[in-house]
């Protein structure tokens, strides 16, 4: 766990950062000699344009993840209102089903973010 210091830009830019580092220390590897990463093992030119597209494709999938999460966390939020206000005992045990099904759609929703982040 690592504490980000600022607002969500200064976390991104951080994030941002230590992405370019470990870009540049596995070129710096690559140009050294040593062994190349396992994805890369052949290092033809048709297979490095090969991973730029499907390094575009997982920016897509991330993207249409995070939108997925923003639109289930609205939901939540929504319903949580509701369910705040409810008066009716039956409506309130629907409200809490919605929020608790909507709940594991979001963690979903941010454990595939966390596997594709990485």
């Amino acid at each position: 766990v690592k504490n980000y210091l600022g607002d969500y830009d200064a976390y991104v830019y951080s994030i941002n950062k230590e992405i370019e580092g470990g870009e540049r220390a596995t070129r710096n590897v690559k140009s050294a000699g040593g062994p190349p990463p396992d994805k890369f093992s052949k290092g033809g030119g048709a297979e490095k344009a090969l991973t730029q597209n499907e390094q575009r494709a997982l920016r897509k999938k991330i993207k249409a993840i995070e939108r997925k999460i923003a639109k289930l966390d609205d939901e939540k939020k929504s319903l949580n209102a509701e369910l705040l206000t409810a008066t009716d005992p039956a409506e309130a045990v629907r409200l809490h089903n919605e929020v608790t099904a909507i709940s594991e759609q979001l963690e979903a929703a941010e454990e595939e973010w966390l596997e594709l982040s990485q």
